[in-house]
């Protein structure tokens, strides 16, 4: 991945999100810091991939395929139905993620949302 990693530097990862219908790999590009050579603390919450929230800590292999080294403080949460969430969906789970100190983040045609919160609940 890398010959000598910028630690601390704010970088993008690849992480494998699994395989489609033809069996060809499906990536998600997330926002990450680099703490060592294909050790990496994510700092943002995919939508595609499973298993992992910001501020978790991941090995990342050079093929995308990955392990929880240790998990941070934030719950991921993905919701995906039929058609588009309307704006209050959106809204009612906005106000719920604010009470962990988290947020919900939808494309504009809000086919899906992923949220993130502290699992640890508010800080005070």
């Amino acid at each position: 991945m890398m010959d000598e990693p910028n630690v601390g530097a704010d970088t993008h990862i690849r992480l494998l999100a699994g395989h489609n219908s033809t069996g060809r790999p499906v990536f998600e590009v997330l926002p990450a810091r680099v703490l060592g050579e294909h050790s990496f603390e994510l700092s943002g919450s995919p939508g595609l991939v499973l298993g992992c929230a910001a501020g978790d800590v991941l090995q990342v292999a050079d093929d995308g395929a990955f392990e929880v080294a240790r998990r941070g403080a934030n719950v991921c949460i993905q919701a995906y139905r039929g058609g588009p969430f309307s704006s209050e969906e959106l809204a009612g789970l906005e106000a719920g993620l604010t009470a962990l100190n988290g947020l919900a983040e939808a494309p504009t045609d809000r086919r899906f949302i992923v949220g993130a919160g502290s699992a640890v609940g508010p800080r005070r």
